[in-house]
């Protein structure tokens, strides 16, 4: 639903604006005139100040808001919106009126009309946020205004250029050379967008303090009390031009210094004698001194003011000339103020009241607005502000220095004309642009240097150089600690096994320093393999061991025993100097010859074989008696065994006939037989006869030996003889 408004005369608009100032009232030396009287300012004086009465004008007409329906660089231009009629159309509920300064959102379009007509050449939008794609804001016109009926079509903006002034406000110029009654504003954007003021220049006065003259000259009411800015109609009060009563063509004249395009005239009369005026005419000439308006008085009775629309704002004006209709000495120009309304029309490249300042658009063959320097393409990269001419502070750049130095550039500082960084880049970025972040594995000023060695993937912060995540091992910022004892893997995070020794393993993967006696493996959870032993199983068994050549996987124990010529737990021990063989429980032969003749003899560990050769009566590898030595031997040792098996029998036979005497006088005789008879299968014996029984196979026995000794002694003795 739409809220419509609609203001009455709008004579007492209150505008709120933050003002810009205009570089051309100041001093042509560049220092603003400082003994201009109170109310007045520019290098001659020659401007107005239209500040608000609560503020001071600054030396170069600046003020913090202006005089209601005053606007524009130093509110040197009248606002038509003061004398007109605004309607307007919003999806919102504040319906602003701009009277009080207040916002108004979501416009959907705006109306101005004025009961009388006025030339329209521009205007100027100010928003309550920063200006987003304002180009689509449409201005229509009417010749009349819709009391008029609806017999003039509307025009459109011919020639529409806009120009953004700064961040928040936008001049909308048109060629329109026409006096209309209407003003229409719509556009998508502005409905989109918060409206916080609008203002229709009426111009400038650019009569004041221009140079002057008239036909004639009454005592001293010059030409120039007419642009002195005293709208005062006394003639007393010294405010007012006078020709002298004789003067038979009176006129007033006005020279420009520059050129104008001229909207209006505003004719002050003298109060009292306003007949004197009546039938005037107003002339305008061009520089070639061709006549380009021309207006006369018609109507039926006098004004104490006139205001006159001029017919074209298209002509380039450079005199004005007011001459009265009264001849002969009959008539008197007496003008109290003459206001006229317009701009300057400057060449190509300037703008200003005088067209002293110099414009750098963007689109050198674009002219700039006469009023701001504002140009409908923007500014230059790298300028902004009034006129283009200002290069753009530190850390902006681009068209009307809208864009800011990128975040990447060093010291945020960059060329104002095409954002390029002119000091290199942040940490973490490449050259030329700064917009790339540094390749992996790299980081810092330029990108120079190489992410630390430990970071997990070569990853690292492209500013700092700080490691995303540490290689299994590490820890610290740059991953350059090794994991404390005891710690492994991924941020250290891991306990080593138990199983290792003293708890002890690698950094990275935690596998085992080394494992107790006994264990092999990363994690120290195996046994040793057959055949070796020890820490990490590093150690084969002793060769010397018997058997299969196992050992105690611990501390290399021989299982199986040790082989000939060894001893020891490990079997690493040779038996001593005189012994040798299985258990070194052999000794070394007596015959052995001795060394130096040191003792003990020596003999191998293994073999028993003598080191040093045999003593005079051995012979052999371990010095065994000689063949001689041992015939003897054998004669004696046989004839001992002999003599022992005789002692012997004797012995046993000497028990046999004890033994039957007691039988038979335990048993009787018969009985005694029976125990000497005694077979297996027998009767059981008592204990006494058993023992009996058993001596008589011992002795049986013992024969048999003998026998065996004998047979043996033959063969040796045979086989001596042959």
């Amino acid at each position: 639903m739409f809220a419509m408004g609609r203001s009455p005369r709008l004579s007492g608009i209150s505008i709120l604006v933050l003002l810009f100032a205009l570089p051309s009232l100041a001093s042509t030396d560049g220092s603003p005139k400082t003994d201009c009287p109170r109310g007045w300012f520019g290098p001659n004086c020659q401007y107005l100040c239209h500040c608000d009465p609560s503020d001071t004008c600054g030396r170069d007409g600046a003020c913090p808001k202006c005089e209601k329906g005053w606007f524009g660089p130093a509110c040197q231009y009248v606002d038509l919106l003061k004398t007109g009629h605004l309607s307007s159309a919003t999806t919102a509920t504040n319906n602003s009126t701009f009277e009080d300064g207040a916002c108004g959102s979501h416009m959907l379009w705006l109306h101005v009309s004025w009961d009388n007509p006025v030339f329209f050449t521009w205007l100027r939008l100010s928003f309550g946020d920063e200006i987003q794609g304002l180009g689509d804001i449409k201005i229509t016109l009417k010749e009349t205004n819709n009391n008029d009926g609806t017999g003039k079509t509307m025009l459109d903006c011919t020639n529409q250029r806009t120009a953004q002034v700064d961040s928040k406000t936008v001049d909308i110029y048109c060629d329109v050379d026409l006096a209309v009654k209407q003003v229409n504003i719509s556009g998508a954007n502005l409905a989109s967008s918060s409206l916080c003021a609008v203002y229709i220049s009426g111009g400038r006065n650019v009569a004041l303090k221009q140079n002057t003259s008239q036909s004639s000259m009454l005592g001293n009411y010059a030409s120039d009390l007419a642009v002195d800015g005293n709208r005062n109609s006394n003639l007393d009060m010294h405010s007012c031009t006078h020709t002298d009563d004789n003067d038979r063509n009176p006129s007033w004249s006005l020279n420009f210094t520059a050129t104008q395009s001229l909207h209006r005239y505003i004719l002050y009369n003298r109060d009292g004698l306003q007949e004197r005026l009546k039938g005037f005419t107003i002339e305008a000439f061009d520089p070639d001194g061709q006549r380009v308006f021309q207006y006369t008085d018609t109507l039926p009775s006098p004004q104490l003011s006139y205001n006159v629309i001029s017919s074209s704002i298209k002509s380039v004006v450079s005199q004005v000339k007011i001459s009265s209709a009264q001849k002969d000495g009959n008539g008197h120009i007496t003008l109290c103020e003459v206001e006229i309304y317009g701009d300057s029309v400057c060449p190509h490249g300037s703008y200003g009241p005088q067209c002293e300042n110099q414009c750098n658009c963007a689109v050198k063959s674009e002219q700039c607005f006469v009023s701001s320097g504002a140009c409908p393409s923007g500014c230059p990269s790298g300028y902004h502000q009034v006129g283009c001419q200002k290069a753009c502070e530190s850390g902006r750049w681009g068209m009307n220095c809208l864009q800011s130095c990128d975040y990447r550039c060093n010291g945020n500082q960059c060329n104002p004309a095409n954002g390029r960084c002119v000091n290199g880049c942040k940490a973490g970025f490449q050259e030329p642009s700064c917009t790339k972040a540094c390749k992996d594995g790299t980081y810092g000023t330029n990108c120079a240097s190489v992410c630390p060695s430990n970071c997990k993937d070569m990853s690292c912060d492209i500013v700092t150089g700080k490691c995303h995540q540490c290689q299994e091992g590490y820890t610290g910022d740059v991953c350059d600690k090794v994991c404390e004892s005891g710690r492994y893997g991924e941020d250290c995070n891991h306990s080593c096994s138990n199983l290792c020794l003293n708890q002890l393993c690698h950094h990275e993967n935690g596998s085992c320093v080394s494992c107790p006696l006994g264990k092999r493996g990363d994690q120290c959870d195996e046994g040793c393999p057959p055949g070796w032993h020890g820490y990490n199983c590093n150690n084969p068994c002793s060769a010397t061991c018997d058997g299969n050549k196992s050992c105690d996987p611990a501390h290399g124990n021989c299982l199986g025993g040790c082989q000939k010529g060894y001893q020891g737990e490990t079997c690493s021990e040779k038996c001593p100097a005189t012994t040798y063989g299985v258990k070194c429980l052999s000794n070394c032969s007596q015959g052995c010859q001795l060394k130096d003749g040191l003792d003990p003899t020596v003999c191998h560990h293994v073999t028993g074989s003598c080191h040093f050769g045999c003593r005079s009566g051995y012979e052999g590898p371990t010095c065994g008696p000689a063949a001689d030595n041992y015939t003897i031997w054998a004669i004696v040792g046989t004839v001992v065994v002999l003599a022992l098996i005789l002692l012997l029998a004797f012995y046993l036979w000497k028990s046999t006939i004890v033994r039957s005497w007691i039988l038979s006088k335990m048993c009787g005789w018969s009985r005694a037989r029976d125990i000497e008879n005694h077979d297996e299968t027998d009767i059981p014996l008592l204990d006494e006869e058993k023992d009996h029984f058993e001596m008589d196979n011992f002795v049986n026995d013992s024969n048999k030996v003998i026998d065996n000794n004998l047979g043996l002694h033959r063969f040796g003795e045979a086989l001596r003889r042959q």
